[in-house]
Protein backbone atom coordinates (compact mmCIF):
# COMPACT_ATOMS: atom_id res chain seq x y z
CA UNK A 1 0.00 0.00 0.00
CA UNK A 2 3.01 2.44 0.71
CA UNK A 3 4.21 1.73 -2.61
CA UNK A 4 0.89 2.04 -4.05
CA UNK A 5 0.43 5.73 -2.60
CA UNK A 6 4.12 6.98 -3.45
CA UNK A 7 3.30 6.25 -6.59
CA UNK A 8 -0.14 8.10 -7.06
CA UNK A 9 1.53 11.22 -4.98
CA UNK A 10 4.34 11.25 -7.26
CA UNK A 11 1.78 11.48 -9.94
CA UNK A 12 -0.24 14.19 -8.66
CA UNK A 13 -0.14 17.76 -10.14
CA UNK A 14 1.16 20.11 -7.29
CA UNK A 15 -0.96 22.30 -5.13
CA UNK A 16 -0.67 25.99 -6.57
CA UNK A 17 1.76 27.91 -4.36
CA UNK A 18 0.40 28.27 -0.76
CA UNK A 19 -3.20 26.87 -1.84
CA UNK A 20 -3.20 24.55 1.72
CA UNK A 21 -1.53 27.37 4.21
CA UNK A 22 -4.54 28.38 5.39
CA UNK A 23 -6.35 24.80 5.24
CA UNK A 24 -3.93 22.25 5.77
CA UNK A 25 -6.01 19.45 6.25
CA UNK A 26 -7.40 20.00 3.02
CA UNK A 27 -3.85 18.71 1.16
CA UNK A 28 -3.94 15.67 4.03
CA UNK A 29 -7.24 14.60 2.61
CA UNK A 30 -6.48 15.44 -1.38
CA UNK A 31 -2.82 13.32 -0.49
CA UNK A 32 -4.69 10.63 1.74
CA UNK A 33 -7.85 10.15 0.41
CA UNK A 34 -7.88 11.38 -3.33
CA UNK A 35 -4.62 10.65 -4.99
CA UNK A 36 -3.59 8.12 -2.42
CA UNK A 37 -6.63 6.15 -2.17
CA UNK A 38 -9.77 6.92 -5.16
CA UNK A 39 -6.97 7.50 -7.51
CA UNK A 40 -5.81 3.67 -6.48
CA UNK A 41 -9.27 2.05 -6.74
CA UNK A 42 -9.51 -0.51 -8.93
CA UNK A 43 -12.41 -0.04 -11.13
CA UNK A 44 -11.39 2.61 -13.12
CA UNK A 45 -8.16 2.92 -15.00
CA UNK A 46 -6.27 6.27 -13.93
CA UNK A 47 -7.18 6.70 -18.14
CA UNK A 48 -10.65 7.01 -17.50
CA UNK A 49 -10.12 8.97 -13.82
CA UNK A 50 -8.43 11.52 -16.22
CA UNK A 51 -11.20 12.05 -18.66
CA UNK A 52 -13.63 12.27 -15.94
CA UNK A 53 -12.00 14.61 -14.08
CA UNK A 54 -11.45 17.01 -16.92
CA UNK A 55 -15.02 16.78 -18.03
CA UNK A 56 -15.69 17.70 -13.99
CA UNK A 57 -13.38 20.51 -13.93
CA UNK A 58 -14.35 22.09 -17.41
CA UNK A 59 -18.06 21.65 -15.83
CA UNK A 60 -16.90 23.54 -12.97
CA UNK A 61 -14.69 26.41 -14.91
CA UNK A 62 -12.08 25.27 -12.84
CA UNK A 63 -9.75 26.52 -14.54
CA UNK A 64 -6.39 25.69 -12.75
CA UNK A 65 -7.35 22.64 -11.71
CA UNK A 66 -8.30 21.66 -15.36
CA UNK A 67 -4.61 22.72 -16.61
CA UNK A 68 -3.21 20.18 -14.12
CA UNK A 69 -5.53 17.35 -15.11
CA UNK A 70 -5.71 17.96 -18.60
CA UNK A 71 -2.17 17.56 -18.73
CA UNK A 72 -1.96 14.28 -16.07
CA UNK A 73 -4.44 13.08 -18.66
CA UNK A 74 -2.02 13.26 -21.62
CA UNK A 75 0.26 11.44 -18.93
CA UNK A 76 -1.96 8.62 -18.53
CA UNK A 77 -2.86 8.08 -22.39
CA UNK A 78 -5.65 10.56 -23.20
CA UNK A 79 -5.21 11.45 -26.95
CA UNK A 80 -5.86 15.32 -27.82
CA UNK A 81 -8.30 13.99 -29.91
CA UNK A 82 -9.78 12.45 -26.66
CA UNK A 83 -9.31 15.72 -24.77
CA UNK A 84 -10.91 17.92 -27.98
CA UNK A 85 -14.04 15.66 -27.46
CA UNK A 86 -14.25 15.85 -23.96
CA UNK A 87 -14.36 19.43 -24.44
CA UNK A 88 -17.17 19.08 -27.58
CA UNK A 89 -19.23 16.71 -24.88
CA UNK A 90 -19.36 18.06 -22.02
CA UNK A 91 -20.14 21.82 -22.73
CA UNK A 92 -23.84 20.26 -24.06
CA UNK A 93 -24.13 19.43 -20.39
CA UNK A 94 -22.33 22.22 -18.97
CA UNK A 95 -22.99 25.59 -21.16
CA UNK A 96 -20.86 26.70 -23.99
CA UNK A 97 -18.91 29.18 -21.67
CA UNK A 98 -17.13 26.34 -20.14
CA UNK A 99 -16.03 25.00 -23.42
CA UNK A 100 -14.41 28.15 -24.58
CA UNK A 101 -12.59 28.26 -21.47
CA UNK A 102 -11.41 24.01 -21.38
CA UNK A 103 -10.46 25.01 -25.22
CA UNK A 104 -8.24 27.78 -24.37
CA UNK A 105 -6.57 25.70 -21.46
CA UNK A 106 -6.13 22.78 -23.78
CA UNK A 107 -4.18 25.28 -25.83
CA UNK A 108 -1.88 26.23 -23.76
CA UNK A 109 -1.24 22.34 -22.18
CA UNK A 110 -1.10 21.06 -25.94
CA UNK A 111 1.53 24.52 -26.65
CA UNK A 112 3.46 23.56 -23.28
CA UNK A 113 4.23 19.94 -24.51
CA UNK A 114 5.35 21.03 -28.08
CA UNK A 115 1.76 19.51 -29.26
CA UNK A 116 0.03 20.84 -32.06
CA UNK A 117 -2.96 23.15 -32.08
CA UNK A 118 -5.44 20.99 -33.79
CA UNK A 119 -5.35 17.04 -32.49
CA UNK A 120 -4.30 14.52 -34.83
CA UNK A 121 -7.58 13.00 -35.56
CA UNK A 122 -9.95 15.44 -34.58
CA UNK A 123 -12.94 16.43 -36.73
CA UNK A 124 -11.98 16.78 -40.02
CA UNK A 125 -15.25 19.11 -41.27
CA UNK A 126 -14.41 22.25 -42.07
CA UNK A 127 -16.89 25.48 -41.33
CA UNK A 128 -18.48 27.03 -44.23
CA UNK A 129 -16.38 29.52 -46.36
CA UNK A 130 -18.16 32.56 -45.06
CA UNK A 131 -16.78 35.92 -44.69
CA UNK A 132 -19.41 37.04 -41.95
CA UNK A 133 -18.78 34.52 -39.14
CA UNK A 134 -17.71 35.54 -36.54
CA UNK A 135 -14.67 33.18 -35.54
CA UNK A 136 -13.90 31.20 -39.12
CA UNK A 137 -9.97 30.87 -37.76
CA UNK A 138 -11.27 30.19 -34.22
CA UNK A 139 -10.43 26.92 -31.35
CA UNK A 140 -7.86 25.18 -34.05
CA UNK A 141 -6.90 23.00 -30.68
CA UNK A 142 -10.58 21.75 -30.80
CA UNK A 143 -12.33 21.75 -34.22
CA UNK A 144 -15.20 20.38 -33.70
CA UNK A 145 -16.46 23.15 -31.04
CA UNK A 146 -14.81 25.48 -34.29
CA UNK A 147 -17.50 24.08 -36.36
CA UNK A 148 -20.58 24.44 -33.52
CA UNK A 149 -19.81 27.84 -33.20
CA UNK A 150 -19.35 28.80 -36.34
CA UNK A 151 -22.06 26.40 -38.25
CA UNK A 152 -24.70 26.09 -35.64
CA UNK A 153 -24.12 29.11 -33.20
CA UNK A 154 -23.72 31.76 -35.72
CA UNK A 155 -24.31 30.08 -39.14
CA UNK A 156 -27.84 28.73 -38.16
CA UNK A 157 -28.81 30.68 -35.01
CA UNK A 158 -27.21 34.25 -35.02
CA UNK A 159 -28.11 34.29 -39.26
CA UNK A 160 -31.60 33.06 -39.37
CA UNK A 161 -33.80 34.50 -40.90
Amino acid sequence: MLLVWQVAFAQQPPPPSGAYDAAPYLGQIRNTYVYGDIWERPGLSARDRSMITVAVNQALYATYELRLHMGRALDNGVTQAEISEIIAHTLWYSGFPTGVNAARVAEQVFAERGLPASPPGASSRQPPVDPELEFPGAFQQTPYLRDLLNQVVYAETWKRA
